[in-house]
């Protein structure tokens, strides 16, 4: 549970020095969060069917394999053809129901290659074949294996959604999807309720509470044909609920009512910004930073503030927060204290 740790491989990149110079390459400001290095591993794939198989794959293009927990690997990159050397591989999908079966998704973007790869392997990576058909345009992102249905796939393009009923020739939409995750214990969906195709219509088997003697239960989430039979009650119900949250409205005064928050470092307004004022105790939070830089925005930018980048951290000192609800104003002192772990002077802060 995290408590200990063991290395359980080598390096399984390239470990290439030629794309670990950031120093050298990353410009004015190097990235100290290392997003910007090479040479390091994008996804890891333990088999969910066969315990001791792990998939990993990495940005300069190795798919390595291990069959004993990580004792040995083996590096089964030079067995894919048609994926040029070194291309990324931001995922790969182990079968939910054969050990030996995986699907790896390369992405060659960066490079100014927008072309689709997907492979299969049903043999420990031994032998590979592409699934990529006419249909599947742009890289990919991401690929996942129905927990019911082995052939079917969902596959995440930077432009589009594709699925494929028969393991591997996909029928597309047209959505950006970067990850695809499916509930185990519900049919898949997309959007609203959907049944599973080419899945057989059956009751989910019964769960029971975990800790619990109480009788069997359904798991949450209803069959769409249920659902559309229920509809007039469902209505029915949704009405009575907002009849209850109008009148909790109404008790509780008007929401649009807001507290303007100031924070002051002397007479200087650093930061504003805007909070609840109901009836009672309400709670908001100042981030400890500055506003954001002033900048220029043409008559097309209608990004709101909020999203818009934040200033920078203030320094360790008192502050003064006032608070304002329509003509009534109160100020309080509040210090900022340094973090105590580490030994920073004033001089290097500023």
């Amino acid at each position: 549970m995290g408590a200990t740790w063991t290395i359980i491989s080598p390096d399984l990149t390239t470990n290439d020095p030629e794309k670990q110079r950031q120093r050298e390459t990353g410009g004015l400001t190097i990235d100290n969060s290392s997003a910007e290095n090479h040479t390091t591993i994008m996804t890891i794939a333990p088999s969910p069917v066969e315990p001791g198989v792990i998939w990993v794959g990495t940005d300069d293009g190795n798919v390595q394999v291990s069959r004993d927990g990580g004792q040995t690997w083996s590096n089964v990159a030079g067995r894919i053809r048609g994926v040029p050397p070194n291309t990324w591989v931001p995922h790969i999908e182990a079968s939910k129901f054969e050990g030996g079966t995986a699907f790896v998704v390369f992405d060659d973007h960066r490079r100014g290659n927008d072309r689709p790869y997907l492979v299969k392997t049903t043999d420990y990576g031994r032998s590979w074949r592409s699934l990529v058909t006419q249909d599947v345009e742009y890289f990919l992102h991401a690929l996942e294996q129905d927990p019911v249905n082995p052939n079917l796939l969902y596959l995440g393009s930077e432009f589009g959604l594709y699925v494929s009923l028969d393991g591997g020739e996909p029928r597309f939409g047209d959505r950006h999807a970067r990850e695809i995750g499916l509930h185990p214990g519900r049919r898949s969906a997309t959007q609203g309720a959907g049944r599973q195709p080419g899945a057989p219509e059956r009751e989910p088997a019964p769960v029971r509470d975990p800790g619990s003697d109480s009788a069997p239960r359904r798991p949450g989430g209803r069959d769409p044909v249920h659902c559309r039979r229920d509809l007039p009650r469902w209505e029915s119900a949704i009405r009575r609920v907002a009849d209850v949250l109008r009148r909790r409205e109404q008790r509780e005064g008007d929401d649009s009512l807001k507290a303007k928050i100031e924070i002051l470092d002397g007479d200087s307004v650093i930061r504003s910004f805007e909070g609840p004022a109901k009836a009672g105790i309400n709670r908001t939070a100042w981030n400890l930073r500055h506003d954001g830089f002033k900048r220029l925005r043409d008559e097309d930018d209608d990004t709101p503030e909020e999203f818009l980048p934040p200033g920078p951290d203030v320094l360790p000192g008192v502050y003064a927060v006032r608070v304002t609800v329509g003509d009534h104003e109160a100020t309080q002192a509040v210090e900022v204290r340094p973090d105590p772990r580490f030994t920073v002077t004033m001089a290097d802060r500023e």
